[in-house]
């Protein structure tokens, strides 16, 4: 993938520390800007069927956008917006 990277752990992958991941996580970017002047540009994580430990992610999605002007001094100002959506409850899932 040229604009992200993507990891898959199929049905389990276990870390050292004996954590056991499944399903899939996505970061992706897009209309990235970095000039003297400017630093824009969107990342977005996607998580797919993702479990730890054989629980569900709460969030599957998050967007964070980012559109700020740099000043001579180096002072920023703009804005940093970060979004999330909530998974659907699972069976026998608890919030």
């Amino acid at each position: 993938m040229t604009n992200g990277v993507k990891v898959d752990y199929g049905n389990g992958f276990t870390l050292d520390d004996g954590t056991v991941l499944t399903g899939q996580a996505t970061a992706t970017y897009s209309n990235v800007v970095i000039t003297s002047t400017k630093i824009s540009g969107t990342v977005t994580l996607a998580l797919n069927n993702y479990t730890k430990n054989g629980g569900y992610a709460t969030v599957t999605n998050i967007t964070s956008s980012v559109n700020v002007n740099v000043s001579a001094q180096g002072k920023l100002t703009g804005d940093v917006t970060i979004k999330r959506e909530r998974a659907p409850p699972r069976r026998g899932q608890r919030r």
